[in-house]
């Protein structure tokens, strides 16, 4: 398991850049509505653990819990959606994409759960 979460960050954004391409093929207008809330929810997970890594009070904790259990919900939420054809089937390339963006927001979240125990 890799320590630094900004790269499972990193991950989760290149897949998303993948599926918002048409290099897999055309996705469907709530597909890439989906895409792009997936994509906005990593981007504020960065941000969130750029300013936990910059500030150690007890408030940047309770900040860092909440916002990116609520951030990686939805990552995983729709992510999950997606996988389950809720805006419609995905190719096979298109579903490996979403695959590693489950999987990179459940290591983020292991993550979470670690560092907010181990302080």
């Amino acid at each position: 398991m890799e320590d630094n979460p900004l790269l499972h960050i990193q991950r989760v954004l290149s897949a998303a850049d993948k599926l918002l391409t048409e290099r897999f093929g055309v996705i469907n207008p709530e597909q890439a509505e989906a895409l792009h809330i997936i994509q906005r929810s990593a981007q504020q997970f960065e941000l969130l653990m750029r300013y936990a890594d910059d500030t150690a009070s007890a408030n940047a904790r309770r900040f860092l819990s909440y916002e990116t259990r609520e951030t990686l919900t939805s990552v995983l939420g729709y992510s999950e959606m997606l996988a389950d054809s809720a805006y419609g089937s995905l190719n096979a390339d298109q579903m490996q994409q979403v695959f590693t963006l489950r999987a990179s927001g459940k290591m983020l979240l292991v993550w979470l759960d670690d560092l907010l125990a181990a302080r």
